[in-house]
């Protein structure tokens, strides 16, 4: 959170062209991730936002290096994620969740025994692709993970 925060701050601080408050501010966003595995994320993610923090401060006074351009469009990226849906396969999944019940609490499916759904989804009823088997994830350390 305090790493989007920084990044909202510097977003509106270049677009004021506040050159000495940029500065501080990518120095700032790189100190604020702490943990490796949320720089790695960062670095690598499809806006690859700190990766082009690192880029703009090693070209910092070169004003026409495309760095800087993709910095800005990092951010736009970044600060403006939107829903997406994307097929996974299930073995690219992490649960964030030690176990699970023989029933659905929530969704669709509440109230319904797995293996109920598993015969379901057998006999072509229901399919992997309906609206009711979306899973909701997140990326994190390096991995999609399960809300759902």
């Amino acid at each position: 959170a305090k790493f989007a925060r920084v990044l909202e701050h510097l977003q509106r601080t270049l677009l004021d062209q506040n050159w000495p408050a940029a500065w501080q501010l990518l120095n700032e966003s790189q100190s604020s991730l702490r943990c490796q595995h949320c720089r790695n994320d960062e670095s690598t993610n499809p806006w690859r936002t700190l990766f082009w923090v690192q880029q703009v401060k090693a070209h910092w006074d070169e004003w026409k290096d495309p760095c800087h351009a993709a910095l800005r469009d990092a951010l736009v990226g970044r600060l403006s994620q939107k829903e997406t849906t994307m097929e996974l396969l299930v073995s690219e999944l992490r649960f964030t969740q030690v176990g699970h019940s023989e029933r659905f609490k929530h969704g669709e499916h509440a109230g319904r025994r797995i293996d109920w759904l598993a015969d379901q989804l057998k006999a072509g009823h229901i399919r992997v692709t309906d609206a009711s088997m979306l899973v909701n994830v997140v990326f994190f350390h390096g991995s999609y993970r399960a809300l759902n």
